[in-house]
C-alpha cells in the first residue's frame, strides 16, 4: 500500500471538508474559484505532493456529510483516481430482496406481493448498474417506482390516479429535498433517479 499516496489523499479530504464547511455556498464554486483546486493546494501547503504511480491501496474517511458540498467527493474521484465505495450496499440490497421473493414463494404469498418486491428488485438492479458510471438516488428511485406502478395499474384498471399521483409526487418532493439537503445527492441525480425507478415500475407492472 502506498503510504504516501494515503496520506496525500486523506490531507486533501480534510482540507476540502474544512474549506466546504466554512463556506456559505451550497455550490462547489467560491468567488469563482473551484474547491477542489483550494483543497489540492491546501494539502500541497501542508507538504504533501501527489504521488506517482503506486499500488493503489484503500482510504476509509468517516465524517459528516453536512461539512462535505454534494460534489466534492466527485470531483476528488476524478482528480486523484480514487472512487467512493457504493457497490456494497447495492449488493447486500439485491441479495435481500431475492432472500425475500424466494421466503415469498415458499409461503405462497399473493403473485401481487411478488410482483412488488420484483419491481423493487429490478429498480435496485438498474440503479446498481448506472452506479458503476455515475451516482444516482436510491432514495427517490424507490418512489419514482411506486409512481410508475400506480400509473400503469390505472391505465389496466381504468381508474382516475389524479390525487394518488399528487400524493406520491409531494412525498418524492419530500425525499429529494432531505437528501439534496443532506448533500448526499445532486439536483439532476434526485430527479434521475426519480425517473429511473418510475420506468422501470411502470414497465413491471404495465
Amino acid at each position: 500500500m502506498n503510504t504516501s499516496k494515503l496520506k496525500f489523499v486523506a490531507t486533501t479530504l480534510v482540507s476540502a471538508a474544512l474549506i466546504a464547511g466554512c463556506n456559505k455556498s451550497e455550490t462547489a464554486e467560491v468567488e469563482g474559484t473551484d474547491l477542489t483546486a483550494q483543497a489540492l493546494a491546501a494539502a500541497e501547503a501542508s507538504g504533501f505532493r501527489p504521488p506517482d504511480g503506486g499500488d493503489g491501496g484503500e482510504l476509509h474517511i468517516y465524517t459528516w456529510s453536512d461539512y462535505i458540498a454534494t460534489d466534492v467527493l466527485d470531483s476528488f474521484e476524478k482528480a486523484l483516481g480514487v472512487k467512493e465505495r457504493r457497490m456494497i450496499p447495492y449488493i447486500i440490497s439485491i441479495l435481500c430482496y431475492f432472500l425475500c421473493f424466494y421466503v415469498m414463494n415458499i409461503f405462497h404469498m399473493p403473485a401481487f406481493m411478488g410482483s412488488i418486491v420484483v419491481a423493487a428488485l429490478f429498480i435496485q438492479i438498474v440503479c446498481a448498474i448506472i452506479n458503476i458510471w455515475w451516482k444516482i438516488s436510491t432514495h427517490t428511485a424507490a418512489i419514482g417506482g411506486f409512481f410508475g406502478a400506480l400509473t400503469a395499474l390505472s391505465l389496466i384498471f381504468d381508474f382516475n390516479p389524479l390525487w394518488w399521483l399528487c400524493l406520491v409526487l409531494l412525498l418524492a418532493g419530500l425525499v429529494g429535498t432531505s437528501r439534496m439537503i443532506l448533500r448526499q445527492h445532486t439536483l439532476a441525480q434526485v430527479v434521475m433517479g426519480f425517473l429511473t425507478g418510475a420506468a422501470v415500475g411502470c414497465f413491471m407492472f404495465y
